[in-house]
């Protein structure tokens, strides 16, 4: 029997790399880049209300979408000692409104809840204006290890619709 080296080269080349590449037939073109978001003519009026609440080394929700360019109010609740930690996705958004304390938009990376809701609850007024996905975390020792961790979304709208 005489095999065929070149093929069988060819065959395990195109087996095996294609996947790890993903590219396949039906693969078109990317999709252009969205529209620059205009954040001087947001109606904030219209910012929807997202809560997060942090307890018992979780998040709930613990997944975060955000559709790009759409303005939010971001609440923030807690039971115990956690931080909201997301400095990649801090940083990817425009904020209209700081937390009490006047840190400026380019130095959030956390944020840590009162204690009590007395004391008031955390909002931020924002608008993504980066598509991707952020990793978010609870930066007090050994919680994100017990699995306080999530992830944030930000997408197109048509992209949020086929989830």
């Amino acid at each position: 029997m005489k095999i065929n080296y070149a093929l069988l080269w060819l065959g395990s080349f195109l087996g095996l790399t294609m996947p790890w590449a993903g590219v396949s037939a039906d693969d078109g073109p990317p999709p252009p880049p969205p529209a620059p978001c205009d954040v001087d003519h947001v109606d904030w009026s219209q910012a929807t209300l997202v809560q997060v609440h942090m307890t018992y080394f979780v998040f709930e929700p613990k997944h975060l979408e955000f559709e790009y360019c759409k303005p939010y109010r971001l609440q923030l609740t807690k039971h115990g000692n956690h931080t909201f930690t997301a400095k990649e996705f801090f940083n990817s958004i425009y904020i209209k409104q700081p937390l009490a304390g006047g840190a400026a938009p380019a130095d959030f990376s956390e944020i840590e809840p009162a204690a009590s809701p007395r004391d008031g609850i955390p909002e931020i007024l924002f608008v993504p204006t980066q598509l991707g996905s952020f990793p978010l975390k609870c930066s007090e020792w050994g919680h994100a290890q017990l699995g306080m961790r999530g992830k944030i979304d930000v997408e197109l709208v048509e992209d949020l619709r086929r989830h």
